[in-house]
């Protein structure tokens, strides 16, 4: 028997010899193009029926996903196209430019058709060619001189197979396939190694496009001695045995629903339907209280196929638990064969009889009949089972008798003697499938791809992007999914052959894990069995090394334990410490958790390089493949522009830099030349990703230099951290606080210039629960009044009217924060025609009026201790406060504020100028108050410089000019908003924002958005400059109210309700979705009072 051999990897065979073979090296010159016309357009005898010779020109070429031959032909003039594999391949064909092409023995035949600008990939080279459509049996592409032509000088050396030319530049050298010949082997040789049991074995020709088929005149024969076989069943079956029953649950009622509506054209498609299954027997005209609509569904070919709707009867059915096998198992039952065989029933449901009692419960009804099956129908639930049974039975008695093939397809694969591979007209369906516009599209491209993950390499990491988008509300088409979908496309087109399991040997199972993934491949004597990959989320992310390790090998033993349970297999992994896996102590929560999953298993833990352990490497790492495909792109450009012998002292005269796999490494670390371009996006897969975590320039640096190399990294690594956009804005300063200090001019006489303040959030006592504080800033006499919250303007100036004016007249200034009473037009109006100046505080900066901070702290302090026991009477202390900080000693004035006020009346004290009375008890009274006056401005002098020269130890002096961008801080003191509870995760500082001009010394005013509702002058102590190349403006800053508080704006409604309410009957209350948060943040909120705070949403949101 004779036997040709093919390629490894389930290529056909290739028959074919191109007219140009000789010895050593022919140098020739590219006949000009011939005319495509009736005269001039010839082909080879070996181009058209095929040749085994081994000399003949052949490579292998993958066009549009599916792979076939090519023969480079000298003697053929133009280029050939397989007519069966353009329409295989759905090229479109112009029928129009049909012409005859004679062959070398004389005769003429008719071209099919022309494709044109067809592009394939012929070993790295794409191509884009023009093809005449010819029925080959040879080859599935021919090259002859219509492209020769163009390719100028050619060197071929057919000895070895080499052909070399210069293609748009570059050097171009094609290896052909060398196909050994067929050998004849002996009816005594190969009696010796033939199986016990007989075979049936047929001798045929080999055709490379139509694979294994038998002649047509052979076919024919087979289908004449066996025509009964072939016809369509007439009759109800015989008894095999085996009926179908239908077994309902017992609370289970007789089912029946009106047909369904359908188009005037398919009714008379379902009445012939109806017509020849009435004819054949399988059905008949029913009573039964059962009743199923039907429904038409078009065939490929473009006929109807009525199918029943019995989801309703599906319901109620009691499941048949009759094991189904799974196609992995099916396939593991294949073990140790070389011989296979294919079997299909015609009309296989239609072989199987009902059971009479359960003939009823078939019943559909259509627009014009109610009818019942006789046979078993297609949609019952319990077919499938009840088909196995019959085929397990019949298969087992005519075992012997079946006709056994090298190559045949089963399920979705092809299964020959070398393996398992995925079926070709499936890969085409995968590769040629539209980008998803749907969830729906998408979920139909991953179910089919997911069919075949065993079979490709990282699929886990390669399709996480196009997972993520079935999540609900997910579905956005974006750059990164249209790369998974290509690149998963491309994974699909060139799957590799798996070998199928065999129990006597041992297993071996590779794994590893990377930052993102974890991968492992299960062997057998170094072939692949299968692959296995999973992305890692959440908390899996931040796992140590060595417990992703532990997980890879937990999971991946999990996935093979039909495989390797009861056998003693080998584990090898890249972690040393997990190769005494078996030998340590468990100690920790995350080892009692996997290590308990891999109790009963017999195993040996191998420790294997990662250099070693490639594939599972790999796997693991698929995540990164899109950078390293590009790596790849800049090392062939490297090559490209430097010769070989610089090329070996790359940057490194001792040659640590070698070239391996398409890639430069110095010391086992992918090294990048001093232009890479690659470096940018390396630093942000490093520094941005999840996995970098934006961390500091010293772990962004530990974790580079694991696998990456390149001159001046660690200085490109902290240039690229301290200027980048995101660390500026979320990143708190280490730096001492900006801003030197700069105190408050001392005022000329007491009750000059004060300050104010608030301090709230007290328990209520006599209905009050805020104390506004007044303090003179000259003699820290101060004034302690209770008001209850909420208070306005008004009411803040009639306290202060009050208490303060008619003690103490009215001050020249008066120095406070940014709270809304200080900041209404009401108090500014007021103490504007009084001309007394507010100096307020600058945004977000309160230490301006630390002097009042100081009093409060005092205050809360003493109350605390007083009025700790019983809260609800601090209203009480505050008389008893005022005077015990009135006259306690003061460190900075070195006497009481009592002392330095007492002797003068309000509202002022003019300066004395002795002699200016007689009475000399007067005069020596007033120059004793004019001294202490002076010794107590003196006082505070020396206290200011002393506080200043303190305070400046732990300052830095910043400053900006005008036109500089910097960074705003925002992150206030207190927040009053329901996004409190998220203020650990909201940006430290936002902008970048220019400088318009400078207030004082250490004050800015900032060019913000026309919609900030804030004071655009801060404190330098809230400003950082931007580093790095400028960039505009973020325009929207977060929302605050009119003191500066953080205060979302309502985005949307979720619910309403109506509440009682005392004394105010009822109220409605709104469920609203604050900015920025999600739906499980929403409050209940009083709808009056959002429409009163929020007036610009009202008719918008509410």
């Amino acid at each position: 028997m004779r036997e040709s051999n093919g390629e490894a990897g389930g290529k056909k065979i290739v028959r074919g010899r191109g007219r140009g073979r000789g010895r050593g090296i022919e140098t020739w010159r590219g006949r000009e193009k011939q005319t495509e016309s009736e005269e001039s357009a010839e082909i080879t005898l070996c181009a058209l029926l095929g040749s085994t010779s081994p000399s003949t020109m052949r490579v292998v070429a993958c066009i549009n996903g599916k792979k076939a031959v090519v023969l480079i032909d000298t003697g053929s003039t133009h280029n050939f196209l397989d007519h069966e594999l353009a329409k295989s391949l759905r090229f479109g064909i112009d029928t129009s430019s049909c012409f005859g092409v004679k062959v070398a023995n004389g005769e003429v035949i008719r071209t099919k058709g022309e494709c044109k600008d067809i592009q394939f990939k012929v070993q790295g080279l794409e191509l884009k060619v023009n093809f005449n459509l010819l029925s080959l049996g040879g080859c599935g592409i021919v090259l002859g001189t219509q492209w020769l032509s163009t390719l100028g000088m050619i060197s071929w050396d057919f000895s070895k197979l080499l052909m070399g030319f210069i293609y748009q530049g570059k050097q171009i050298w094609l290896k052909g396939l060398k196909i050994p010949k067929p050998e004849l082997q002996g009816s005594k040789q190969f009696s010796k190694g033939s199986p016990t049991q007989g075979l049936l074995l047929q001798i045929m020709q080999c055709n490379l496009c139509q694979g294994t088929e038998l002649p047509e005149g052979d076919v024919q024969e087979v289908l004449e001695e066996f025509q009964t076989v072939f016809e369509e069943p007439q009759g109800l079956p015989p008894n095999r045995g085996h009926e179908h029953q239908i077994m309902l649950k017992a609370e289970a009622k007789p089912t029946s629903q009106r047909p369904y509506r359908y188009p005037f054209y398919q009714k008379g498609e379902i009445e012939k339907i109806v017509q020849e299954l009435l004819k054949s027997g399988c059905i008949r005209p029913s009573l039964s209280p059962f009743a199923s609509p039907v429904l038409l569904v078009r065939k490929a070919d473009g006929s109807w196929r009525m199918c029943v709707d019995y989801r309703s009867l599906n319901k109620d059915t009691i499941k048949d638990k009759f094991p189904i096998p799974v196609v992995d198992e099916l396939l593991d039952e294949l073990q140790g064969s070389n011989i296979f065989s294919k079997l299909d029933l015609r009309s296989g449901y239609h072989q199987i009889r009902m059971k009479e009692l359960d003939i009823e419960k078939t019943a559909f009804r259509t627009h014009e009949g109610h009818y019942e099956f006789l046979v078993m129908p297609f949609g019952l639930t319990n077919a499938p089972s009840t088909f196995q049974a019959l085929m397990n039975d019949v298969v087992q008695t005519i075992f012997e008798e079946i006709c056994a093939i090298g190559e045949v397809e089963y399920l979705g694969h092809v299964i020959s003697g070398r393996g398992v591979q995925t079926d070709p007209k499936k890969i085409a369906a995968m590769v040629n499938w539209p980008k998803p516009q749907t969830l729906k599209a998408l979920r139909g491209f991953l179910g089919l791809t997911g069919y075949y993950r065993k079979f490709i390499r990282g699929y886990g990491q390669i399709a996480s992007p196009l997972t993520e988008l079935l999540r609900k509300d997910a579905f956005k088409w974006s750059e990164k999914a249209e790369m998974a979908f290509e690149r998963l496309k491309e994974a699909c087109s060139q799957p590799p052959c798996l070998a199928l399991p065999d129990f006597s040997k041992t297993f071996v199972v590779e794994c590893d894990a990377s930052g993102y993934g974890i991968g492992a491949v299960l062997m057998q004597e170094g072939r692949p069995l299968a692959f296995y990959s999973q992305a890692l989320k959440g908390k899996a992310l931040f796992l140590s090394t060595y417990e992703k390790e532990l997980m890879a090998l937990v999971l991946s033993v999990k996935k093979w334990r039909p495989y390797l349970f009861g056998q003693n297999f080998v584990i090898k992994t890249d972690q040393q410490s997990l190769k005494h896996l078996l030998e340590q102590r468990i100690g920790t929560p995350m080892q009692q958790k996997w290590i308990s999953k891999l109790l009963g298993y017999h195993f040996v833990v191998e420790f294997k390089r990662g250099k070693e352990n490639l594939v599972a490497d790999a796997l693991s790492r698929q995540v990164d493949t899109d950078l390293m495909t590009e790596v790849e792109k800049e090392t062939v450009q490297l090559q490209a522009q430097a010769p070989n012998h610089q090329l070996d002292q790359v940057s490194n005269p001792q040659g640590a830099v070698t070239y391996k796999n398409g890639l430069l490494l110095h010391k086992g670390r992918l090294y990048l030349g001093e232009n890479c371009t690659l470096k940018p996006k390396v630093l942000a897969l490093l520094h941005d990703s999840p996995l970098g975590g934006h961390s500091g320039y010293l772990k962004t640096y530990q974790r580079a230099k694991k696998d990456w190399f390149w001159k001046g990294m660690k200085q490109d690594i902290k240039s690229y951290v301290k200027e980048c956009d995101t660390c500026q804005r979320i990143k708190s300063e280490t730096t001492r606080p900006a801003g030197l200090l700069q105190p408050l001019p001392i005022p000329p006489r007491p009750w000059y210039s004060i300050s104010m303040d608030f301090i709230e959030g007290l328990p209520k006592s006599n209905k009050q629960n805020v104390i506004l504080v007044v303090v003179d800033r000259l003699t820290k006499f101060v004034h302690f009044m209770a008001l209850a919250h909420p208070y306005t303007a008004a009411k803040v100036a009639d306290l202060f009217m009050k208490n303060v004016f008619k003690l103490h007249g009215m001050p020249t200034s008066i120095v406070s924060d940014r709270d809304t009473a200080f900041t209404a037009n009401f108090w500014q109006e007021l103490f504007k025609i009084q001309e007394v100046e507010l100096a307020m505080s600058s945004s977000y900066h309160p230490q301006t009026d630390g002097q009042t901070e100081v009093v409060n702290r005092s205050l809360e302090q003493y109350l605390r201790a007083f009025a700790g026991d019983k809260p609800s009477l601090w209203v009480h202390w505050l008389p008893m406060a005022e005077f015990w900080f009135n006259t306690n000693y003061h460190t900075s004035t070195k006497m009481t504020p009592f002392e330095a006020l007492y002797g003068y009346e309000p509202p002022t004290v003019m300066d004395y100028i002795p002699g200016t009375t007689k009475v000399a008890a007067v005069d020596d009274y007033l120059h004793q108050q004019q001294g202490i006056i002076g010794l107590l401005k003196e006082n505070l002098l020396s206290t200011q410089s002393r506080m200043k020269s303190q305070a400046d130890k732990h300052r830095l002096e910043r400053s900006f000019q005008v036109g500089e961008w910097v960074f705003l801080r925002l992150q206030p003191f207190r927040q009053k908003s329901v996004s409190r509870k998220h203020g650990k995760l909201a940006a430290r500082f936002y902008g970048p924002f220019q400088i318009v001009e400078k207030v004082g010394a250490v004050a800015y005013r900032l060019e913000l958005p026309e919609e900030a509702q804030i004071h655009n002058v801060f404190h330098v102590s809230c400003l950082k400059p931007k580093l790095g190349q400028s960039v505009l403006p973020i325009a929207k800053l977060p929302p605050m109210d009119s003191m500066g508080h953080l205060s979302p704006e309502p985005s949307r409604i979720l619910d309403q309700r109506t509440i009682k309410r005392r004394r105010h009957g009822t109220a409605t209350e709104v469920l609203v979705q604050w900015e920025g948060s999600t739906q499980e943040d929403a409050t209940w909120e009083l709808l009056f009072k959002l429409q009163q705070q929020y007036p610009h949403l009202v008719g918008k949101v509410f």
